[in-house]
């Protein structure tokens, strides 16, 4: 004969994984933030790597990140600016044309591709980058300093 009594311990536990498992499946927003709030802690890990100068170890948690989430748009843009930050202006330019494909707006993208143009002595190529910045945002500082930058060095060039 079989012990069919009530174990309330065991019962608790099924019960728990049951309800977890159909809020997984009813709700994927709740999950959604879960995974939300990982790949913050991990964009927040990476960001004081990148800070700290600790770039390959920022690159690798973009990396991480990207794998989950493969169109995460600040992923792109702080991979391009941390391979920047090693010198491989030519590959961050692709990590910000991956935003750019994504979001053609995206401010900080268009920007950062122009410092990178820049960095590689385009400069013309750069006020184009600046200039588009300035046509979404006619008061982006940023865009303003390094478009007049930009032109100094262009004309200090010919």
């Amino acid at each position: 004969m079989t012990n069919t009594r009530f174990q309330p311990g065991k019962f608790l536990i099924i019960l728990s994984i049951f309800l977890f498992y159909a809020i997984y499946l009813v709700s994927p927003k709740i999950a959604y933030s879960i995974d939300s709030i990982e790949e913050s802690n991990l964009m927040q890990r990476a960001y004081e790597f990148l800070n700290e100068g600790e770039t390959e170890y920022a690159l690798k948690l973009y990396d991480e990140i990207l794998r989950v989430n493969p169109t995460h748009i600040h992923a792109l843009n702080y991979k391009g600016l941390a391979l920047a930050s090693l010198g491989n202006y030519e590959e961050a330019i692709q990590w910000y044309d991956k935003v750019l494909d994504i979001n053609p707006t995206d401010l900080s993208a268009l920007n950062n591709k122009g410092v990178a143009l820049y960095n590689l002595g385009y400069y013309e190529e750069a006020i184009q980058w600046y200039d588009k910045v300035l046509k979404l945002d006619p008061n982006d500082s940023d865009a303003k300093y390094n478009k007049n930058i930009a032109l100094l060095n262009l004309n200090k060039s010919k």
